[in-house]
């Protein structure tokens, strides 16, 4: 149970930071221009 607990917790880890970089690229994108 505590190594699903750590797997999801790690799996929310990652895709918040990727959502992170991404929309600070769109912002950067949007920036630019």
């Amino acid at each position: 149970m505590m190594a699903f607990l750590l797997d999801i917790i790690t799996f929310l880890q990652i895709s918040f930071s990727t959502n992170i970089f991404r929309i600070n690229y769109i912002l950067i994108d949007v920036a630019k221009k």
